[in-house]
């Protein structure tokens, strides 16, 4: 045996020993043609991402037949978050070896990664064809199906699954999800209840909150957020949720423990003083987080609306505009330069937003089959009512004192559902050639004439109930449409719709630019960046809205 086979004989048994700098030391004396593809492994293993694509990219060159290096590409490329990329790597190791398990695994996973369900599903579903048995594709079909809106398939098989892999948090965890899609709140609760019991991670953490929250159970919402919590991401989660369920900054702050604050967290603590109206504290943390990742959204947010707060707009435009410059397309940053140039120079804030023209009420045509849109409404509520099956409202949602449905509307099987969705097609485009296609303008430049429904939910308003201003971050075009409206006051504007007002107190304060009226039939179209919220409803009243968001398509 030569000396260079030798070494690398030990260089491999290194890396199976997880000795990788020592396997990196040995690589070195080796022909690069042969330590090339084993180099890779070693650089991904000890973090050296960029040095690790580079020797994947010379063994392809040196190897190109070989399907291992490909599926091996394609896990460091989902390490970098590049999905796509691993698709097109896994696309050539499925070529060369169509049976190859490993990257028929790795596929479906950068499929999932990637947000292609309809895609997943079918790769899935073939390689199912020939390992029906196998539990882990099974699984990934189950989440491609459930992400596609098949609530009812994927919640049977999650159950087929635990009959399974009984411990498995995974299983438990997504059979929870599935189960609380379907509207089966008690399901949903034992099964995300056992996957934090079985494997606490934030994401069960965060899952478990909500479903809490939503159920009305504040004592069990309470004791799950209490500290100390195993990782700091636990902590962040917790901060998070008890910053949004209206905990003082103090409370939110104490749940990160004895660490010290990491930038999300930080941002975060900067949230909670915006809530409580204490604009230096905001400033403080935020300072904090910008320090640390100098373009964090969710400590730029919080740092733009307190320099908002404290009469910084000049500030709060500089650090808008480098985020718009940065981001185009996300609404958030338009909306905070929208909310400054209105303070500094509302000429050009006109310009941005023209109140009038951007704001449009619409009546929704009548579906097929029915009278009037007085009959449409009220099969239209007796749907929707058959989805309401919470106690309280999200909380990470904008509305107060109500409830939504935690299902998307656009996967729900019912006449009456698609009746309405196919309905709002004739105002969405009559919306879109009013706005035009002028490349200037955010809303208007992204004007393809054609658009689609990214999600659209109910929301149930009740007992003095109403919506935070707020903004759709990742929308285009955002909507209220009206199911039912109680009868509403003319003095107080009890109920009504309101456009244009900041959800933080702004120096100078800046009023609602316009209100409307809300009546049953009536849609509301306007900008994703806009602020909106409402005035709250009497007392004894009742307000069901059907929203929805649109992006171009």
């Amino acid at each position: 045996m030569s000396n260079q086979t030798n070494t690398f004989a030990l260089a491999i048994q290194a890396f199976q020993n997880q000795d990788f700098v020592n396997a990196r030391r040995l690589l070195l004396d080796c022909d690069p043609r042969q330590a090339a593809h084993l180099r890779g492994l070693v650089e991904r293993r000890l973090g050296h991402f960029e040095d690790a694509k580079r020797f994947l990219g010379q063994a392809l060159k040196y190897e190109p037949g070989n399907h291992e290096i490909y599926n091996n590409q394609a896990l460091l490329l989902l390490d970098l978050e590049d999905a796509k990329g691993a698709i097109e790597s896994l696309s050539h190791a499925l070529a060369l070896k169509p049976d190859f398990v490993a990257a028929q695994r790795t596929f479906g996973r950068a499929l999932r990664l990637a947000g292609e369900w309809r895609a997943a599903k079918e790769h899935y579903t073939s390689v199912l064809s020939t390992r029906p048995e196998d539990t882990s594709f099974q699984f990934g079909l189950g989440v491609a199906e459930l992400e596609s809106g098949e609530i009812e398939r994927a919640l049977a098989r999650f159950e087929r699954l635990l009959s399974v892999r009984t411990d498995d948090s995974a299983v438990f965890f997504m059979h929870g999800r599935a189960a609380l899609e379907a509207g089966q709140e008690e399901t949903a609760r034992r099964s995300l209840l056992a996957a934090h019991t079985a494997e606490p991670t934030s994401l069960t953490l965060r899952e478990l909150a909500r479903l809490y929250w939503m159920l009305g159970d504040r004592d069990a919402f309470d004791t799950l957020l209490t500290p100390p919590f195993a990782t700091a991401d636990m902590a962040t989660v917790a901060m998070s949720l008890l910053r949004m369920s209206g905990a003082s900054p103090e409370t939110v702050i104490a749940a990160a423990g004895t660490r010290s604050l990491t930038a999300a967290q930080n941002a975060i603590a900067a949230q909670a003083g915006i809530d409580a109206e204490n604009a230096d504290l905001a400033l403080d943390y935020a300072r904090r987080c910008v320090e640390s990742e100098p373009v964090n959204d969710a400590g730029m947010t919080a740092l733009i609306s307190a320099l908002l707060m404290t009469g910084e707009a000049a500030s709060a435009l500089e650090q808008a505009r480098k985020m718009r410059a940065l981001q185009p397309n996300a609404q958030q940053w338009i909306a905070y330069e929208a909310t400054a140039l209105r303070i500094l120079d509302p000429g050009a804030y006109t310009k941005l937003v023209d109140i009038n023209h951007h704001v449009r009420a619409f009546d929704l045509p009548v579906p097929d089959g029915y009278a009037d849109i007085g009959e449409f409404n009220r099969a239209m509520l007796e749907a929707l009512d058959r989805l309401q099956v919470f106690e309280a409202q999200p909380i990470d949602q904008s509305l107060r004192q109500g409830t939504q449905t935690a299902r998307d509307l656009t996967t729900v099987d019912d006449p009456v559902i698609r009746a309405y969705l196919a309905a709002l097609d004739t105002p969405i485009r009559a919306y879109m050639a009013a706005v035009g296609a002028d490349p200037g303008h955010p809303l208007s430049q992204r004007n393809t004439g054609d658009y689609r429904l990214s999600g659209c939910w109910s929301v149930r308003l009740t007992g003095g109930g109403f919506h935070v201003n707020h903004m759709h971050p990742e929308g285009w075009i955002s909507s209220a449409y009206y199911v039912c409206v109680p009868e509403l006051d003319e003095d107080d504007r009890s109920g009504w719709i309101k456009f244009s007002e900041p959800p933080f107190s702004t120096r100078p304060v800046l009023e609602p630019e316009r209100w409307i009226k809300p009546s049953a039939g009536m849609l509301v179209l306007f900008p994703s960046f806009l602020w909106h919220g409402t005035a709250p409803i009497e007392d004894d009243a009742v307000r069901v809205t059907a929203p929805f968001d649109a992006v171009p398509s």
